[in-house]
């Protein structure tokens, strides 16, 4: 959520007790949104972790850790190889052999952990958490930052229920971020949180 008050408030949370930087979004507006997020990160304390994962990594991978604000690259699914990171920084680990992790060397080269098997049931990495954001800045489309996926409604959000496609178009960024696969949460799931949605906001 990249409010006015988004850069004060997450100079709070770095000076807080944060472990780390997540970005994760597309390429576009959203990654300069990112990059400007992981550079204050980097201004406020040079060794702070910055993590960059979602699109960014698989569209290009050479250039995906040249920025010297970026540390590590999460490819594919971040969910377990996120924890596991985060374990591994908390607790000391081997973090070159955090499947879907990818970092740098002291001497600036690149390194890159085995792959992580894509988790087709997305069930398994339980509920959305729309407690811990505003989800009025969603609702509402925040004066037009947020895509209105419905014309003419004035409560309405975007509810991701399945990731990737399994179609074959070559031009597709599909192709590159998913290698064509398709996931998605169970039809008793999906009604769950439809109804949450419905119910609280």
């Amino acid at each position: 959520q990249l409010g006015g008050d988004f850069f004060p408030r997450m100079e709070r949370a770095l000076k807080d007790d944060a472990l780390l930087l997540w970005c994760s979004g597309k390429t576009g507006r959203q990654l300069r949104d990112l990059c400007d997020a992981a550079k204050l990160a980097k201004k406020l304390d040079p060794d702070f972790p910055v993590v960059f994962g979602g699109w960014y990594y698989p569209l290009d991978k050479k250039a995906s850790l040249a920025p010297d604000y970026v540390d590590y690259v999460v490819s594919g699914q971040a969910e377990h190889t996120l924890v596991e990171l985060a374990d591994a920084l908390t607790k000391g680990g081997e973090l070159k052999q955090i499947q879907g992790l990818r970092g740098k060397n002291e001497d600036g080269s690149t390194w890159e952990a085995p792959p992580r098997p894509w988790e087709r049931n997305l069930d398994v990495f339980g509920p959305y958490a729309f407690d811990m954001i505003d989800m009025e800045v969603y609702v509402s489309g925040d004066k037009g930052r947020c895509q209105t996926m419905v014309a003419g409604t004035k409560r309405s959000i975007n509810y991701t229920y399945s990731r990737g496609c399994h179609g074959m178009c070559s031009f597709c960024h599909t192709t590159a971020i998913r290698d064509r696969a398709w996931f998605s949460h169970s039809p008793e799931h999906v009604i769950k949180e439809l109804d949450h949605l419905i119910t609280e906001y």
